[in-house]
């Protein structure tokens, strides 16, 4: 997805949101300059990811350390503890896949990168408990398409997106999908409160799966221009591919290759705008070229 005009207002937005969380007030000053010049040269085609990047490392510049580390853990640790509540859901539905596919989708709510949302850990909590009645969308796939090419794959690639999120998929993978047919991927650095390699090996997901890869990148979504060989190899001979997130929808929408299957909730009305939905939609979307 290429970066339209309104994704400018977002980026300005999300810079000034941060400057005044995380800088002083000369810092703040000057880290939007900065963030004005990058935006002066910036090429729209390219996806919002890549302007992403810059507008969260930048701010780390000033700080020296992962600004997000205290929502990583505790999103996590939010998450792991109400599995007992999870699993009750799971036990008491008609059809447990259905749920868990619900509650991953959910999950992607938990997201510092959307300069609209306020992330607040009770309603976070409250919306995964009520998740299994609300209705997902899906678009250019049925549900029962949906679990057969799920089943049928020879191989996974799972792209995973945000901390507290990627619980939701640890348990998905662990209940619903054979180890030796996933390899999960993260991001390459910190950035915002993505899943990196350190959060994964301490959740335990590479017990559960065959390999863990990371993108070899630090946008906030894949860009391939930018993206590590070993990625880009494993992204192009995968047989299925599953993209959780608006980051990675926005990143690799129109790619180049088809059997892919994005897992989102739609935050912006860029996007819902881009999927023909609702904001706040739950969307399954199927790229099937």
């Amino acid at each position: 997805m290429k970066t339209y005009l309104d994704c400018y207002n977002c980026f300005i937005t999300q810079a000034v949101k941060l400057a005044k969380r995380f800088l002083d007030e000369q810092e703040g000053y000057e880290y939007i300059q900065r963030i004005i010049s990058i935006l002066n040269n910036y090429d729209y085609r390219m996806p919002p990811p890549h302007m992403g990047r810059y507008i969260h490392k930048l701010i780390e510049e000033y700080k020296g350390f992962d600004i997000y580390k205290e929502e990583k853990e505790f999103y996590n640790n939010l998450i792991l503890s109400i599995e007992e509540d999870i699993d009750h859901i799971l036990s008491s539905s008609n059809d447990s896949f259905l749920s868990m596919l619900k509650l991953i989708i959910e999950g992607n709510y938990i997201d510092f990168g959307i300069s609209s949302l306020n992330i607040d850990h009770k309603e976070v909590e409250k919306n995964l408990k009520k998740i299994v009645e609300e209705d997902i969308t899906f678009i250019g796939i049925d549900y029962s398409s949906l679990k057969e090419k799920i089943y049928n794959a020879e191989n996974i690639l799972y792209l995973a997106d945000n901390c507290g999120e990627v619980i939701l998929d640890y348990f998905f993978i662990k209940r619903f999908l054979p180890k030796e047919k996933v390899i999960f991927v993260v991001r390459g650095e910190n950035i915002i409160n993505d899943v990196t390699l350190k959060e994964v090996k301490e959740i335990g997901i590479d017990k559960v799966v065959n390999k863990i890869i990371t993108t070899g990148d630090n946008a906030p979504g894949v860009v391939l221009k930018t993206s590590s060989e070993e990625f880009i190899k494993e992204f192009y001979v995968s047989d299925l591919i599953i993209l959780k997130g608006q980051g990675n929808y926005e990143g690799l929408s129109d790619v180049n290759r088809g059997n892919i299957l994005f897992f989102l909730k739609v935050k912006c009305d860029v996007v819902a705008e881009d999927l023909k939905v609702e904001k706040f939609s739950n969307v399954v979307y199927y790229k099937d070229k």
